[in-house]
């Protein structure tokens, strides 16, 4: 076999092939997270002893009914591990500031809530603003040590939200799909198509150099 790859090409296509494949592995690994999500079902978890952590407070972007919102993310400190509460969305495309939100906990009653475990961020997510609390993806591990602690666990705890009249709605996101409306299925075949557009652009890579004169199989 004789194979002389054009370069920028070859450059081109390896670049390619990478970003696809990785592309077709996360959505596997979300398909696989939902599947064993699904399985283990909607759980829950209380904290009693715990103390708030002032003047922490975390935004998260994210979308509900379609329209962007801030969720506010309050710490609370558990024998020296910080626990991200997700207390509630507050509307609109600018963050608010976040040392005009009330913090939620003034008493020790009892927390209970859904623990949620987030996908890792995405490579494409924006970086997050620490200094203005800001985040574009949640960083579990990140936000506890902006908000000043050391560890944490892997999940936040989804708690109904309370409007201003004191009245209570459902958390969107306390899920096993953690807010993700899309089914596993759908994952497993964006993953499929990501891997088969990687297939196809190595086909087509090999038969242009077939057909240049590149790459011979036999004299």
């Amino acid at each position: 076999m004789r194979f002389r790859p054009l370069p920028i090409l070859t450059l081109f296509a390896l670049f390619s092939l990478a970003l696809l494949a990785s592309l077709g592995n996360w959505q596997w690994q979300r398909y696989q997270e939902k599947v064993k999500a699904k399985e283990a079902g909607i759980q829950r978890v209380t904290l009693v002893n715990f103390e708030p952590v002032k003047g922490q407070i975390q935004l998260v972007y994210g979308l509900a009914n379609g329209q962007p919102v801030w969720r506010v993310f309050a710490p609370v400190n558990s024998d020296g591990a910080y626990t991200f509460i997700d207390m509630g969305p507050v509307p609109g495309v600018q963050p608010p500031d976040y040392r005009t939100i009330k913090e939620p906990f003034e008493g020790a009653a009892a927390i209970r809530g859904t623990p949620v475990t987030p996908h890792r961020p995405s490579i494409f997510a924006p970086k997050p603003d620490t200094a203005r609390h800001v985040w574009y993806a949640i960083d579990l591990p990140a936000m506890v040590k902006a908000a000043g602690g050391k560890a944490g666990p892997a999940y936040y705890v989804a708690v109904p939200y309370i409007g201003p009249d004191g009245s209570t709605a459902p958390n969107p996101y306390a899920a096993p799909n953690a807010g993700d409306p899309l089914p596993p299925e759908r994952h497993m075949g964006y993953a499929i198509t990501w891997w088969g557009l990687a297939a196809a652009l190595a086909g087509v890579y090999v038969v242009y150099h077939l057909k240049a004169g590149r790459l011979r199989l036999r004299p």
